[in-house]
């Protein structure tokens, strides 16, 4: 086996294409054979150095892939094993051999070097955009046969931080346990619901059985109905705060996918006193008297006190409701040139060129 990697050595890029040492599986680790990666916003603002970091790095948060080795230490998983069981369950529903999508390490080793030192530390591990890269079990999930590639790819980082906003900053109840609730739903605004994040928000609410409304541009408001939002607002319309006055909505609770200054003043605006604002971006300086503003930070749910939690959500819930076609992937554009077409995936992404996300195949 040979690994290569499509690496940032410098602000602004390009990624050149090296050779490095296949990854060592460490025992808490499987090592992945990757076939497909997708961008993320995130990397396109570390390509273009928004955040204090070290070079070379090795970016790529969202893959698919095989497994090719497991950890000592890990249990549910075997290479060539049909059956994904880290809740100790059999998954009846067709799943493909040793087939695996999900988060990899590399956003939350640098978001963990942000906290200790102020700067994206330089890392040729752990990163998607190779041939071979380590991942921990509670942050991937087994890919049913009816889902491609493509699809399972487009889950990744965009999918744990809408999971982050839902059930650790909103508090709304896990999908498996959640019965059908008496009465009115809880009615929730969802910011951005085109965005990645915000696609996989409004889903993980509606399967807690909230009732979503959904702001986003006029061209994708049949997307996200798609998706589950039961009503729409047109922020190119015009103030979407009195557009909410005037359609007679009222929410206590918002989630801001997009989280610019202008967005979340607006949530904070709609929820008013008593409310709570949950967004992705640090903005504290908004902090408003009797509103509940809530940062959600990706990293909150991947510590091994939520190891439990994850593996539920990620080892029964995801492959039953894909399976069921009750849960999607994001929009995408595709891709076909390996680990050389990253870099155009990564400036098509940045440049607004690509809708939901940039997946390449070919790796």
């Amino acid at each position: 086996m040979t690994n290569q990697a499509a690496i940032l050595t410098q602000t602004h890029g390009p990624l050149k294409i090296k050779d490095l040492p296949i990854p060592q599986c460490h025992p808490a680790e499987v090592l992945v054979k990757v076939k497909a990666v997708a961008t993320n916003a995130a990397d396109w603002k570390i390509y273009e150095g928004h955040f204090p970091q070290d070079l070379p790095i090795l970016l790529g948060c969202d893959i698919v892939g095989e497994i090719s080795e497991v950890g000592s230490s890990v249990t549910g998983f075997s290479i060539g094993d049909r059956v994904y069981a880290i809740v100790q369950t059999t998954i009846k529903y067709p799943l493909t051999k040793s087939q695996v999508a999900g988060y990899t390490q590399q956003q939350l080793t640098g978001m963990q070097s942000m906290l200790k030192t102020g700067r994206v530390a330089s890392d040729l591990r752990h990163g998607g955009y190779q041939k071979y890269v380590p991942m921990l079990p509670r942050m991937i999930f087994k890919v049913p046969e009816c889902i491609s590639d493509e699809i399972a790819a487009t889950f990744g980082c965009s999918f744990f931080t809408a999971t982050a906003a839902v059930f650790k900053s909103l508090g709304f109840p896990y999908p498996i346990l959640a019965s059908a609730p008496p009465g009115e739903l809880e009615k929730v605004l969802v910011w951005g619901g085109a965005s990645a994040v915000g696609a996989f928000a409004i889903q993980l609410l509606k399967a807690s059985h909230a009732e979503v409304t959904a702001v986003c541009s006029a061209k994708s408001f049949d997307y996200v109905r798609s998706l589950g939002a039961s009503h729409v607002i047109d922020y190119g319309a015009g103030d979407v705060v009195n557009q909410v006055k005037e359609q007679g909505l009222g929410f206590r609770i918002a989630f801001d996918a997009i989280s610019s200054k202008e967005t979340c003043n607006a949530c904070l605006d709609i929820v008013g006193e008593g409310g709570k604002v949950a967004n992705v971006q640090f903005l504290e300086a908004l902090r408003r008297p009797n509103i509940d503003l809530v940062h959600t930070n990706v990293v909150d749910i991947l510590g091994e006190s939520d190891a439990e939690f994850l593996s539920s959500l990620i080892g029964a819930w995801i492959p039953k409701v894909l399976s069921e076609g009750t849960l999607k992937g994001m929009q995408f554009m595709k891709y076909s040139g390996g680990l050389g077409d990253i870099d155009r995936a990564i400036r098509d992404h940045r440049d607004g060129k690509i809708a939901g996300k940039g997946v390449v195949s070919g790796i």
